[in-house]
């Protein structure tokens, strides 16, 4: 059965089906045990994750999972029926990127196994969502959603509410996309299932971070670090650690961000989440970046490339190689820092990560702008611009836009096409409840306004900006567009 299914999905899919069988936790278990990972994160010995030679991961790894699966399938206790099989090997596609045997296997597979249906579309459109298929993406998880009520299963129900407020969020919806995760936080904690609980409380801390409301964030993010402690889920307090570091990040705080940073790395190593080890390296080049120790920051970014690169996560590889690009561009070698954001775009677009690429487009135009390129750089913008509509990732959009009316007026453009571009981007920035990125955009928009001699307006859109930062308690930018509006009135 497994075959016939793969037949919508010739290749890589075809070879797992054939093989996989048993229990996919003493499967993962076994493969620990044979490549020595098991002993590695007990002992902190971080040997096993270097790179594995072709031959290393034929018999290590390939070679380890098909002794074993071929002795469970002479032992019919420990067979599994098709519709399992078929779960477990399109999880696995999902764990290795194979995105497009995923939909095309999940998909398949939720036709011809009815029980397992739901779990099968949750997959399969958390592969059309990485392949920029977002409306195709959120019918599966909507049907997944109808699917797991019909099944009566509450805590899965989580799953694709979480993944339609993540949707949501990234379109700038964030009221509904608030109610989703609030539902789920809801129906986890009603159940009494405290990692689902601190899965939904992650999700609004991330909302609410996006919203600009860092209360609001920590206050979220601190429930579910105690869930995650109170559960013993080391990944998820990790990932808080990760947020909570973010945070005081954006405060300026770059001593405790970086002790965040550590702390969550830490929790990495233990767990042998390598993909989390990497981004807790990524962010540490980040805080050592922002603090101007450039070859320390490349030293941690290159860090975090190789262990992408060991767990094939192009996406982190792809996201990573942008930053060593920021880091080279303010070193001054726009030469390699333009190699590393194209490689980066080859990266994301290899995997059809329409937000990763979009971001290296964005990077690449400001060095080419720096360039003083003011066309090429314009063109970057645009294409930038391009697929973050495309995959409804509303503040990129509106980041996009306000580097466009930047680069516009630099070109000597129409002042005018720049307000309007300014005004879209003001809005978009609303939309998404990105406070100081809105207050930002008013106060570039009223100095356009000055030099165009519309004082009046000009005083409108620095009072707007000067009303946000009161809000915010931003002091600083606050004294800043005062000085403005007293040059103004003078």
């Amino acid at each position: 059965p497994v075959e016939q299914v793969n037949d919508v999905s010739p290749g890589l899919g075809v070879e797992i089906g054939r093989w996989l069988i048993g229990d996919i936790n003493e499967l993962f278990g076994h493969v620990a045990q044979e490549t020595g990972l098991a002993v590695s994160v007990a002992s902190g010995d971080d040997h096993a994750f270097r790179p594995l030679s072709d031959a290393e991961w034929d018999t290590r790894v390939v070679g380890g999972v098909r002794r074993k699966v071929e002795a469970w399938d002479h032992d019919p206790h420990q067979s599994i029926e098709p519709g399992r099989k078929v779960l477990v090997v399109v999880t696995l596609l999902g764990n290795i990127g194979a995105n497009t045997e995923v939909v095309a296997l999940g998909e398949a597979g939720a036709k011809k196994f009815p029980h397992v249906a739901p779990n099968l579309l949750f997959d399969a459109g958390k592969g059309h969502h990485v392949l920029g298929a977002l409306s195709r993406a959120e019918a599966c998880w909507h049907q997944a959603l109808d699917g797991f009520e019909q099944q009566g299963l509450a805590m899965a129900q989580t799953w694709p509410l979480l993944e339609l407020a993540s949707v949501l969020r990234d379109r700038g919806d964030l009221t509904a996309a608030r109610e989703l995760a609030t539902r789920a936080m809801e129906i986890a904690r009603s159940g009494g299932h405290p990692i689902a609980e601190a899965n939904a409380w992650r999700a609004l801390a991330n909302i609410s971070e996006l919203a600009g409301e860092i209360g609001r964030t920590r206050e979220a993010n601190e429930r579910a670090r105690e869930l995650c402690a109170l559960t013993g889920m080391l990944a998820g307090e990790a990932a808080c650690l990760g947020t909570e570091g973010k945070l005081l990040q954006r405060e300026g705080r770059l001593v405790e961000a970086e002790e965040c940073f550590r702390r969550a790395l830490e929790f990495d190593r233990l767990t042998g989440e390598v993909r989390s080890e990497a981004t807790s390296l990524n962010r540490l080049g980040e805080v050592q970046r922002l603090r101007r120790q450039f070859a320390a920051a490349i030293d941690l970014y290159e860090r975090a490339g190789e262990l992408y690169r060991n767990c094939r996560d192009l996406d982190g590889e792809g996201a990573v190689t942008s930053n060593l690009g920021l880091v080279y561009k303010e070193l001054g070698d726009l030469e390699k820092a333009e190699q590393l954001q194209r490689r980066s775009i080859d990266i994301h677009q290899r995997i059809a990560d329409l937000e990763g690429e979009a971001h290296s487009w964005l990077n690449l135009g400001n060095i080419l702008l720096e360039r003083k390129d003011l066309a090429q750089a314009e063109a970057c913008y645009r294409e930038a611009k391009r697929l973050y509509e495309q995959g409804h990732f509303a503040h990129g959009r509106a980041g996009a836009l306000q580097n466009l009316a930047a680069v516009i007026l630099y070109r000597g453009g129409n002042p005018r096409q720049t307000l309007e571009l300014l005004r879209a981007a003001a809005e978009a920035f609303a939309a998404t409840g990105d406070a100081p990125s809105t207050a930002a955009v008013y106060t570039t928009a009223g100095s356009v306004l000055e030099v165009l001699g519309e004082s009046g307006n000009a005083k409108e859109c620095w009072e707007r900006a000067a009303k946000i930062y009161r809000e915010l308690g931003d002091t600083d930018a606050l004294r800043r567009t005062a000085t403005l509006l007293d040059r103004l009135r003078s």
